[in-house]
């Protein structure tokens, strides 16, 4: 059996190689606390009994990271995230520009997403790849064998012929290597500069090829751990494979062609032009012919010889993102992120049957028997080859968040997940408090109100709504639509959303009654189709700001993307700001309320000072898509996360320290805790996390 994955890890359909899908969350107010006698928690936590949950009963084998050096310093904590249900002693002080460096992760929720799965040499282990580890399955029974902690999202894995080990592509820029019996570290291989979206083993077992992100295709011998080859293969986010002798090695990612490369020496043998990009690859068992996923429900398959196409397989519906040979040669199976997987019968090229999964789908592997079939995605679905009619077997790594947010007090988090619940959780021990359960769709927002007593939340299933903090009862439904951005003002007495309609409109939160619409027709962007992306309130709740993006379908005029500042009490428009090409996706004030700082698609954080409403300084203009940031309580830093970590800087933007890797990838909710001293994170890879001084 031979089968290949995309070289485009995906943890949900928005991590691809455009903008993400970005949202916003608000974060409660420094200067509000209450008292014992009437903190909601009390209440609650008295009512629910409280639920300890640890990541798995089997035991964690937690490799020892060797950093990485980059240009920004970055930290790699020196202990363990610790297990829910164990208790994390509180800082003394909060996070300051003096001591940033000292941040590590304290502790994290969730399972995250599945990334890839790959059946061992003799069909006996199914290897599952996620957002926080690698598990290994008995494939007869799907039961658990051993579970490996890597902290840190693995996008590719790969046994070795004789089945003894496994190598890894990590999303810290690592390539490793494990034991299989005990899930032992045997190798840290680096040399990547991003993430490894590819690996794989060639056939004799000797050379391991990665692909990553940083344009490179690496070539590794075991015996040593050194590179043997490395090669620049002018694209991003590679996915690799070895011919059936090992002499060459295939190369794909985002470009229209795949490339060959000498294993020997590293040179390009030839480079095969497709119809359309690359997805992913995969060679015959006799090495002859190569199958193609491409982008636009095409399969290509050509001729290794002269690079002639054999058969094109066109109209199928999504971009096949994954590709597999029968291990007969008979069948050739392919998976679309749109959740089909078509098989083949190659002696006529007719269709055989399609197959609907649950989600996207980031890989599939048939067994070496030819038995059964594992498809990667929202979960990992087994069919049995001989008998598709019959419903998959199942596993579910269960609980992905998306949003994150802090109680005023700093005593709970809540969680905002992929399944449209909301949970709260406790800081100093991780236990669950209670679940809210409502939503049907995944939560893209989450505000507590600064007085504690309310939570809202808004969700891909179209409404805000209104929780009450002490019992989790739903208040109320306030909005349908599509909803970005919600905000409570300082003073509570309101709520703010901004939607894909281009309206922020204010509601009252003691009754949810819709009290005005900022309307930016009145304004000189009025004749932009925009969305809203972020809302924030000012300190002393009088005005409210909005972050807008240009959704026209003239991709030469993106002069829908700016700012306003609204006054709250008359709708009337204070400042404005274009932000020219680059779509806003984030917005905060400081806690003074004399700077508002914002994030854009091109990567950009940028100061707007106030009252005098000068552009004072843009941070850094090398990250990727920014998707949330934030001041912390005291004012004196600014946080920021984008697809690749979370970053911090002193409030004049000098000082820039990155907390990741490794975790905290692919972010796009941040929250500081009302004292300032704890961080926390969700992101495209499920998991939630605590960040502090330890």
């Amino acid at each position: 059996m031979v089968s290949s994955k995309s070289g485009f890890p995906r943890f949900i359909p928005g991590r691809r190689l455009v903008p993400l899908i970005l949202f916003s969350i608000i974060f409660g107010s420094a200067s509000c606390s209450y008292s014992a006698g009437t903190n909601p928690w009390a209440t609650l936590v008295n009512q629910v009994t409280l639920e300890r949950i640890f990541h798995t009963d089997t035991p964690t084998l937690t490799p020892t990271f060797t950093p990485t050096l980059t240009s920004t310093p970055t930290l790699t904590p020196s202990i363990t995230p610790a297990m829910l249900g164990t208790l994390i002693s509180a800082p003394n002080s909060g996070i300051s520009p003096t001591d940033v460096v000292k941040i590590a992760q304290l502790r994290r929720w969730g399972n995250g997403f599945i990334l890839d799965a790959v059946y061992s040499p003799d069909g006996g282990i199914l290897a599952v790849a996620s957002s926080v580890g690698i598990s290994l399955y008995k494939s007869s029974s799907l039961e658990l064998i051993q579970f490996i902690d890597t902290n840190n999202p693995v996008n590719s894995i790969a046994f070795s012929p004789d089945g003894r080990t496994m190598v890894s592509g990590n999303d810290d820029s690592s390539v490793r290597l494990w034991r299989v019996s005990d899930g032992a570290l045997l190798m840290t291989m680096e040399g990547h500069t991003d993430r490894v979206t590819s690996v794989a083993f060639s056939p004799d077992g000797q050379t391991v090829a990665s692909g990553s992100a940083d344009f490179t295709v690496r070539l590794w011998r075991l015996s040593d751990g050194k590179p043997i080859n490395n090669i620049y293969a002018r694209y991003k986010s590679l996915g690799v494979t070895f011919s059936t002798d090992g002499k060459m090695v295939a190369s794909w990612g985002t470009e229209i062609s795949i490339s060959l490369w000498n294993v020997v020496d590293g040179n390009l043998i030839d480079r095969f032009f497709m119809a359309d990009r690359v997805q992913s690859a995969v060679f015959s068992a006799d090495g002859s012919t190569i199958a193609s996923g491409l982008r636009g429900g095409k399969v290509q398959i050509f001729n290794v010889g002269d690079g002639k196409t054999i058969h094109m397989l066109n109209g199928l519906s999504g971009d096949m993102d994954s590709v597999a040979f029968s291990s007969d040669g008979q069948t050739l199976v392919t998976g679309s992120n749109e959740k089909s997987v078509y098989l083949w019968q190659l002696k006529n090229w007719s269709l055989q049957t399609v197959l609907h999964t649950d989600g996207y789908i980031n890989s599939l592997s048939i067994s070496p028997d030819g038995q059964n079939m594992a498809v990667a995605g929202l979960t990992l679905q087994v069919w049995k080859m001989s008998d598709y009619k019959s419903p998959p077997e199942k596993i579910d790594l269960g609980l992905k968040i998306n949003q994150t947010a802090f109680s005023p007090d700093g005593k709970v988090i809540a969680s905002g997940n992929y399944d449209g619940s909301i949970q709260f959780w406790q800081v100093n021990d991780g236990n669950l408090i209670t679940t809210l359960k409502g939503h049907t769709g995944l939560i893209n927002a989450l505000a507590f109100s600064p007085d504690g007593q309310t939570l809202a939340s808004s969700s891909d299933d179209g409404t805000l709504r209104l929780w009450r903090v002490r019992d989790g009862k739903l208040l109320k439904v306030l909005q349908s639509g599509k909803i970005t951005s919600i905000a409570f003002s300082p003073d509570s007495k309101y709520i703010a959303s901004g939607s894909r309609d281009g309206y922020v409109r204010l509601f009252r939160s003691s009754d949810g009654v819709l009290l005005t619409v900022f309307d930016k027709m009145q304004t000189e962007f009025h004749k932009n189709k925009s969305t809203v992306t972020s809302i924030a309130f000012s300190p002393d709740s009088l005005q409210i700001v909005a972050g807008y993006e240009d959704v026209s379908t003239n991709y030469y005029k993106f002069d829908g993307n700016f700012i306003l500042l609204w006054k709250v009490s008359n709708r009337e428009v204070i400042d404005s700001l274009s932000s020219y090409l680059n779509p806003v996706t984030c917005i905060a004030f400081s806690s003074n309320g004399k700077t508002i700082v914002f994030g854009n698609t091109h990567g950009q954080v940028t100061l707007w000072h106030k009252p005098d409403g000068t552009v004072r300084q843009t941070i850094i203009d090398t990250l990727e898509g920014i998707s949330i940031v934030a001041f912390s309580p005291s004012g004196d830093l600014i946080v920021a996360g984008d697809q690749n970590g979370i970053y911090i800087w002193n409030a004049d933007g000098t000082g820039k320290v990155s907390i990741s890797p490794p975790g905290a990838s692919n972010i796009n909710s941040i929250a500081f805790s009302a004292d300032g001293k704890y961080i926390s994170s969700a992101g495209f890879d499920g998991i939630m996390r605590l960040w502090g001084i330890p």
